[in-house]
């Protein structure tokens, strides 16, 4: 309906919007009062309307400090979270090294695993144990506490009269022998 067409429906008096809809009706034109919904999609008006409130509440103060307060806690949750696996990994590391190379090894395997990236599904005890793999000596050796074998200082070499040969060098060749099988986990024979 044109403009001049609405002048005409109006003339010269102030109508109501009934009275307004009814001459429209009258004149063929159909005009809704959108405040009840009618040609506009009540699903569409709902989802601006919760839009429109959703954008009010998020930028009130409440929810911002609401927001901060839910971060500050799920940073330390995290940092907690965060201390367990290190101290379960510490232990798994424990296990198998030697108390002076934990932390190295425990350094070590983080670092290669952050190598591979996120992507690999490689654990830390699959990684941990590739480590100790490539670099047995920090192992812990079966048997003993720490990994390591003592060895006396009171080997005395020499022996027979100006050889240099004797018992004593027998002695310390058995001794040493003793030793490396020790540190692999096996007994001599005697």
């Amino acid at each position: 309906m044109a403009h001049e067409e609405i002048k005409g429906l109006f003339g010269a008096e102030a109508l109501t919007f009934e009275q307004f809809s009814e001459k429209a009706q009258a004149a063929g034109a159909n005009f809704v009062n959108l405040a009840k919904g009618g040609y506009v999609d009540a699903g569409k008006h709902t989802r601006e309307l919760e839009a429109a409130r959703a954008v009010a509440v998020t930028s009130s103060k409440e929810y911002s400090d609401l927001a901060a307060e839910r971060d500050d806690y799920k940073g330390k949750y995290d940092a907690l979270v965060a201390e367990n696996a290190k101290r379960d990994e510490v232990a798994k590391v424990s296990e198998k090294v030697g108390a002076d190379f934990v932390d190295f090894i425990y350094d070590k395997t983080k670092k290669e695993l952050a190598k591979l990236g996120n992507g690999d599904k490689t654990t830390f005890e699959q990684m941990l144990d590739k480590v100790l793999t490539d670099a047995p000596q920090y192992k812990k050796a079966a048997g003993t506490g720490n990994g390591f074998v003592q060895l006396s200082t009171s080997f005395r070499q020499g022996g027979g009269a100006g050889t240099g040969q004797g018992s004593g060098a027998s002695s310390v060749n058995s001794a040493m022998t003793a030793a490396i099988l020790s540190a692999a986990g096996r007994t001599p024979k005697n």
